[in-house]
C-alpha cells in the first residue's frame, strides 16, 4: 500500500512539474505577444518618431531610460508614437537607446537611434553637402538584399568604432577634410553566394559627399 501511495505521489509531482513548465512557457509566449515592439525610430527636428506594434493607448517612449512626453497617432494608436521634444534628449550626431513602455508595464527591446543625417538606399545617386567634422549614418535595406561593407576614401571619411549597429546599418561615419568624395556599396541576395549562384540582379549604391570647412 505504501509503495502504491509513493508511486501516486511521484506521478503527481511529475504531472505538476509538467503543467508548471507548460504554464510558464504559455506565460512567456503571452508576454512576448503583449510586449510592444519597435520597428523603426528616427529624429525629425525636435520630434522623436517611433513606429512598431502592440503599443498601448498610454504607451510612453523612453530615451536612455528616461520617459519623455508621448502621444499616439489617432489613426494608428498601436503602431505610431511621437515625442514632440524627444529629439532634444539625444545629443547631436549621437546614438541613443529608445524603448517603449506600455501602461501594463511591458517594455520593448531597446532600439538604437542616430540623431544625425541618415543616408538610405532611397538616396542612391544623390549629392550631400556636409561640414567637415559632421557625422552620418548609412542604412541600406531593400527587399531581402544583403549589402556589402561601404567603400569610401579614408582620406576624407572615418568610420567610427564602438558605435552600435542599427538595423540595416553599414556604420556611422565622420567627415574629416574638405573636398568631394563618394561612398558606395552593392547588394545581393544570399543565394548569390550559393553553388550555382542564383540569377538575382546585383544592386549598386553610390552617393556623393561635398565637404566644406565651417567659417
Amino acid at each position: 500500500m505504501r509503495r502504491a501511495n509513493c508511486l501516486l505521489v511521484i506521478l503527481a509531482l511529475i504531472a505538476a512539474t509538467q503543467i508548471a513548465g507548460v504554464s510558464a512557457k504559455t506565460y512567456r509566449t503571452q508576454q512576448a505577444q503583449q510586449a510592444p515592439q519597435i520597428m523603426s525610430a528616427h529624429v525629425k527636428g525636435k520630434k522623436l518618431i517611433v513606429t512598431g506594434v502592440n503599443f498601448s493607448q498610454d504607451a510612453v517612449i523612453l530615451v536612455d531610460g528616461e520617459a519623455v512626453a508621448t502621444r499616439s497617432d489617432p489613426d494608428d494608436p498601436s503602431g505610431y508614437l511621437v515625442a514632440k521634444k524627444g529629439g532634444k534628449k539625444i545629443a547631436p550626431d549621437s546614438v541613443a537607446s529608445v524603448t517603449v513602455q506600455n501602461n501594463n508595464g511591458f517594455t520593448s527591446q531597446p532600439f538604437d537611434v542616430f540623431s544625425g543625417l541618415v543616408i538610405t538606399f532611397g538616396d542612391d545617386g544623390q549629392a550631400f553637402g556636409l561640414a567637415v567634422g559632421s557625422k552620418f549614418q548609412l542604412v541600406l535595406q531593400k527587399d531581402g538584399y544583403e549589402f556589402a561593407p561601404a567603400t569610401f576614401d579614408p582620406a576624407f571619411i572615418n568610420k567610427l568604432t564602438n558605435v552600435p549597429l542599427l538595423p540595416g546599418s553599414l556604420g556611422v561615419f565622420q567627415t574629416t577634410r574638405a573636398g568631394t568624395t563618394e561612398v558606395s556599396s552593392f547588394g545581393e541576395f544570399p543565394c548569390a553566394k550559393s553553388t550555382p549562384p542564383c540569377l538575382a540582379p546585383t544592386l549598386g549604391f553610390r552617393v556623393t559627399l561635398n565637404m566644406k570647412e565651417l567659417n
